[in-house]
C-alpha cells in the first residue's frame, strides 16, 4: 500500500477512531488502527465492545497506485500526527513495516497482518431513526453527564449507560445514578419501523465516541440509529460507531418525573453556577458537604459551613413561603456546566425533603435529590 494524504484530515479521522481503542492491552492486534485504501480512506479501531470507522476522504494515490490495507500502531501514529505541523503524510506499508514519511521526517512503525484485525459483524440499518445532528449533539450532552461513573448495586450496572427510548416521532435520552437522573427529548423520524421492545442502554464510551462523532458533522448532517437486542450501529458524516449494549433494564424515566403540587423557583443558570462555585469554597467533607438553598421572596441565598462560612445572594423568582434544601454541589454543579449561556431554569420544590425537578425550557428535565435538613 502506497497513498498520500493531508496531514489535517488523516489526524481527524484518526483522533475520532482512536478514541474506540482498548484502555488496556487485550492483544497486540486491537492496539491498532486499520487503514485501508481504495479510491477513499478507511480506518477502524475497535476494543471487540465497540468500534469507530471512519471512511471519508478522497485520496490522491501515490504513483505507482498501490490500494491496499495496513496496521497502524494506534498509539504512535495519534503522537506522530500531532507532534508534526507538515501539509502532507505519505504512508507505505509491507509485510515487514508500515513507513510514515512527512516534509521533514521518516518514520518505520511495526507492522501486523491486517487479515487478523477484527471487524464488527454485518448491520443492516433498514429499520433506523434518523434525527439531526446537531439535535443528538444537544440530547447527548443534555444527558451523559448524570450517568453513573462506575456501577454500584445489584442491577444497577445500566445506570452507568444512556437510554435511548425510540418513539415514533421523538428519541428521549435519558441518564442517572443514585442521586440524580438527567432526560430531554427531539423529534425524529423512524423508518420500517424501527422500535427496540425495551430500552436499549449504550456504554458510557460508545456515548463519547457518538458525541464526538456528531460534533464534526457539517451543519445539515443527519445521524442514523439502528439497535437490535444486543447491539447498535449509528452513522452521521462518514463516521460510525458500533457498540454492544448494556444488559439490564433501564427504566421510562420521563414517566417517573415527580407530579402534583409544587413551588416553583425561575433562576438564571449562568447566575446560579457562579454563586454555586463561590459556596463550595466552604464546604467541609460528609455533613457539611452541602449547600443550603435558602428561598425568599425574589431572593435566592446560598450557604455553606465547614472550611470556613459563605453566604451568597442572587435574584431569583420565588412567591411562596420562605424554604430551604440542602443539596451536594457536586450533584448539581456538572447539570450547571452543560446548559447554554442565558438559560433559565425552573426548580421546583415539592417538600424539603423530596427530589427536586429542574427543567429547562420544554423538554429538559433534571431530578436531583437533596440531603436532609437535620441530623438524625
Amino acid at each position: 500500500m502506497r497513498l498520500s494524504i493531508p496531514r489535517a484530515l488523516l489526524a481527524k479521522a484518526v483522533g475520532l477512531v482512536a478514541r474506540a481503542l482498548p484502555s488496556k492491552s487485550i492483544k497486540p492486534i486491537l492496539d491498532g488502527i486499520l487503514i485501508r485504501a481504495t479510491d477513499k480512506l478507511s480506518l477502524f479501531a475497535t476494543d471487540l465492545e465497540i468500534g469507530c470507522r471512519a471512511e471519508t476522504f478522497v485520496l490522491e494515490v501515490e504513483e505507482p497506485g498501490e490500494p491496499g490495507e495496513a496496521i497502524l500502531p494506534g498509539e504512535q501514529i495519534v503522537k506522530l500526527l500531532s507532534e508534526t505541523d507538515d501539509e502532507r503524510v505519505r504512508i507505505e506499508a509491507n509485510e515487514k513495516d508500515v513507513r510514515v514519511v512527512t516534509d521533514s521526517a521518516d518514520f518505520h512503525l511495526p507492522a501486523s497482518n491486517p487479515a487478523d484485525f477484527p471487524l464488527w459483524p454485518d448491520f443492516p440499518t433498514e429499520k433506523r431513526h434518523e434525527i439531526a445532528a446537531d439535535e443528538l449533539a444537544t440530547l447527548i450532552r443534555h444527558a451523559i453527564f448524570a450517568a453513573a461513573k462506575k456501577g454500584g448495586a445489584v442491577g444497577a450496572f445500566a445506570f452507568t449507560g444512556v437510554g435511548w427510548s425510540c418513539g415514533e416521532g421523538k428519541l428521549e435520552l435519558a441518564a442517572m445514578d443514585r442521586y440524580r437522573c438527567a432526560v430531554d427529548e427531539r423529534p425524529c423520524a423512524a423508518f420500517n419501523g424501527h422500535r427496540p421492545e425495551k430500552i436499549p442502554v449504550v456504554p458510557r464510551k460508545a456515548m463519547d465516541l457518538l458525541a464526538l462523532m456528531v460534533s464534526n458533522a457539517e451543519k445539515d448532517d443527519v445521524a442514523s440509529v439502528s439497535f437490535r437486542p444486543n447491539d447498535a450501529l449509528f452513522r452521521c458524516g462518514g463516521f460510525s460507531v458500533y457498540t454492544r449494549l448494556i444488559a439490564g433494564c433501564f427504566i421510562e424515566v420521563a414517566r417517573q418525573l415527580p407530579k402534583g403540587k409544587h413551588d416553583e423557583a425561575v433562576i438564571n443558570a449562568a447566575a446560579l453556577a457562579k454563586a454555586l462555585k463561590q459556596a463550595r469554597l466552604t464546604t467541609g467533607a460528609e455533613w457539611d458537604n452541602r449547600v443550603v438553598f435558602s428561598f425568599a421572596k425574589n431572593r435566592l441565598t446560598l450557604e455553606s459551613q465547614g472550611k470556613g462560612r459563605s453566604k451568597i445572594e442572587l435574584a431569583c423568582g420565588w412567591t411562596s413561603k420562605d424554604m430551604k434544601v440542602a443539596i451536594p454541589p457536586e450533584r448539581v454543579s456538572d447539570f450547571l456546566a452543560i446548559l447554554d449561556e442565558g438559560a433559565e431554569i425552573r426548580m421546583q420544590i415539592f417538600s424539603p425533603d423530596a427530589p427536586i425537578l429542574c427543567r429547562v425550557g420544554e423538554t429538559h428535565r433534571f431530578l436531583v435529590s437533596p440531603l436532609a435538613m437535620t441530623k438524625s
